[in-house]
């Protein structure tokens, strides 16, 4: 289940960019898409039963084997939603950027981004706690944006075996692909 939508992004300062008439507060945030007419932020999650399944389970390997299956259906369903904004858009590319998966876009602007989507993300039953973590567990948020050359934040974070690495580690490009994208 996902919720998206399609909004404009204004410039507010080096800091903030406005999308839907809300604020984000981010420098790389508004270096990736502040240059971009228009956005696609959206949350998607497995469900609630997905939670129950996969905690409900006394055997670790059964548990483990469940929460690597349900984390490659998250990844290819954000992928899925992700070209098809590409295709229906004809974006030459399509990147994302998920609030906490970097720290220059903290885990704290998942509120603004549920603000955005709050209809939406009723309707497939997400919710943040205090601490901003998603419930339920298998659920992604972020932001689909278009980019001028392959681009994936990936390329900023360190963690060598994520299963949804798309690109590798590459630090010390940063300036050059936010230039690009």
């Amino acid at each position: 289940m996902a919720t998206f939508d399609t909004f404009g992004v204004e410039v507010i300062s080096s800091d903030v960019v406005s999308i839907g008439g809300i604020e984000f507060n981010s420098t790389f945030l508004r270096r990736c898409i502040g240059h971009k007419p228009k956005v696609h932020p959206f949350v998607m999650t497995l469900g609630r039963k997905t939670d129950d399944a996969l905690y409900g389970k006394s055997n670790v390997l059964e548990q483990y084997i469940l929460d690597v299956l349900y984390n490659l259906t998250l990844i290819n369903m954000e992928r899925g939603l992700r070209s098809e904004m590409g295709i229906k858009n004809n974006y030459p590319h399509t990147s994302k950027l998920s609030p906490g998966s970097l720290d220059y876009w903290p885990i704290q602007e998942q509120v603004p981004l549920f603000d955005l989507l709050h209809e939406g993300i009723e309707e497939i039953d997400v919710t943040l706690d205090k601490n901003c973590i998603m419930h339920p567990s298998k659920s992604l948020s972020g932001i689909i944006f278009q980019t001028n050359v392959k681009f994936s934040s990936c390329i900023f974070c360190s963690m060598a075996e994520c299963p949804g690495r798309e690109q590798p580690y590459q630090l010390e490009k940063m300036e050059y692909y936010i230039a690009k994208i």
